[in-house]
């Protein structure tokens, strides 16, 4: 009974440490967003990177366009 108390303990630990970790990811996660989308207002909140390669493709594209 004393050992299944004790792996209760340190499950409900585990679980604790990885909802913390959940949420620091989570608050890391959000930060990182608001940061992209401060540097590239142009940029929907969720960025795929096929879609944000070829925008940057089209732009220097037209960047080399204009300097014609």
């Amino acid at each position: 009974a004393k050992k299944c108390a004790q792996l209760e303990a340190s499950y409900k630990e585990i679980v604790e440490k990885d909802r913390k970790m959940q949420a620091e990811y989570q608050a890391i996660k959000k930060a990182h967003t608001e940061l992209t989308n401060r540097l590239n207002p142009r940029t929907t909140r969720r960025v795929h990177f096929s879609d944000e390669t070829s925008s940057n493709e089209d732009s220097f594209a037209s960047k080399r366009e204009n300097r014609h």
